[in-house]
């Protein structure tokens, strides 16, 4: 389960995304994470809009009595699909420490 925000710079394709991500299991998962996305425009598509992004954060991953928070990278690929109402559909890749830890996440942006 996560949460994430974007905030667009002034009018470009650059967005900061900061998320948080938990995981439940026989070992706990959290995260937080400060991304940097860039949106590429097609002319000929308004309802298909990539991104790629790059970010960094802290991560623990695996059984509570161990300490293994550490820093991690990440490589976010994606797409907002198409716009019902006023939110849009997405679904995207993060690949955290190049690819050890990947996520795949599919969900419904609000606009506020």
């Amino acid at each position: 389960m996560g949460l994430r925000n974007h905030y667009r710079y002034k009018t470009t394709n650059l967005y900061a995304m900061p998320e948080a991500f938990f995981g439940f299991g026989s070992g706990s998962s959290f995260g937080l994470f400060v991304n940097g996305i860039y949106t590429l425009k097609l002319r000929s598509r308004e309802d298909f809009l990539p991104y790629a992004g790059l970010g960094l954060g802290i991560m623990k991953i695996g059984e509570s009595e161990v300490n293994n928070t550490k820093l991690g990278f990440n490589i976010v690929l994606g797409a907002n699909l198409f716009k019902i109402a006023n939110g849009r559909f997405y679904v995207d890749m993060s690949a955290r420490n190049l690819f050890k830890y990947t996520q795949l996440a599919a969900g419904y942006r609000l606009p506020f």
